[in-house]
């Protein structure tokens, strides 16, 4: 077997596609590592999300209570939050 000595152009060709490749193994990690940080984060969006919708449920039961509340004790009406004034609908 002979040792040869290949043109330098090809030399540089193949180190340049050794290069691209390992830029790519970089690239492709560094963006699977900020996909799973995303992925991650929605996570706790959605956790948070499911806590908001929670208590917006609660404040609903609660304004359906005072609804029940003052259309009972008023009738049918509306409440004006800033003077107190309930008008009742007939």
């Amino acid at each position: 077997m002979e040792d040869i000595k290949i043109e330098e152009t090809l030399l540089q060709e193949a180190k340049n596609i050794l290069t691209d490749y390992n830029q790519l193994y970089y690239d492709l990690g560094r963006t699977r590592f900020e996909k799973l940080s995303l992925e991650k984060r929605l996570s706790e969006i959605e956790l948070e999300e499911d806590k908001i919708l929670d208590m917006f449920q609660e404040v609903r039961e609660k304004e359906n209570k005072i609804v029940a509340t003052l259309n009972e004790k008023y009738g049918t009406g509306k409440l004006n939050l800033e003077t107190g004034i309930y008008t009742s609908i007939k």
